[in-house]
């Protein structure tokens, strides 16, 4: 019997496994691959937008920081019975790639903002559509997601009591979301179903 397409979860500055909905969503659908991309336009201090600044655009220790955010979520996902897959390059040419090579049913991933990071979502989002790999994403970045504000963001109280006041009387908040769990009989984050780590 053939195993069902893999969904890939594109992971972004969400270097976790709990309280993370895209992964929760995909493993809950079926088997997974987790992909992280060290983009050297972001990482290297040789980047246009560093030179533009006369300064390396990432110092040393944030380096170091999300070296070691990476390698304590592949060991988390291994703990589930998955990997974690570390490519170099532009997330929107390295999924290009994966998607085909895994033979991907969705792509997960968290929405991001910043200019750069929206257009690599948009760029992603086209590659993705064009292969016919359908796209979830979903929002972290805030407790409260724009759309799930008791007033339009246009309307935005000006002090942050009255922000606060209007949010808290009118919402309530979710727990956070648990990891997904190692189901015995039918692994959804499994090494069987995922690449090999490796950085490619």
């Amino acid at each position: 019997m053939a195993s069902a397409a893999p969904a890939v979860v594109w992971f972004r500055r969400d270097l976790r496994v709990t309280d993370h909905a895209p992964l929760l969503d995909a493993a809950a659908a079926g088997p997974v691959v987790c992909v992280y991309f060290l983009d050297e336009r972001r990482w290297s201090p040789d980047a246009a937008p560093g030179r533009q600044l006369a300064c390396p655009r990432v110092g040393p220790h944030r380096t170091r920081f999300l070296l070691e955010s990476l390698a304590a979520l592949r060991v988390r996902l291994r703990e589930l019975g998955g990997d974690l897959v570390v490519r170099r390059g532009a997330p929107r040419d390295g999924l290009a790639a994966l998607l085909e090579e895994v033979g991907a049913r969705a792509l997960y991933f968290h929405r991001d903002v910043g200019v750069e990071e929206e257009r690599e979502e948009v760029a992603v989002r086209e590659l993705a559509a064009g292969r016919g790999v359908a796209v979830e994403a979903r929002w972290d970045r805030t407790l409260v997601a724009p759309d799930d504000l008791p007033f339009p963001v246009g309307r935005t109280p000006e002090s942050f009591s009255s922000f606060r006041k209007k949010v808290e009387r009118e919402r309530r908040y979710a727990a956070p979301l648990p990891a997904p769990e190692r189901d015995r009989k039918s692994t959804r984050l499994n090494s069987s179903h995922c690449l090999r780590s490796r950085v490619a």
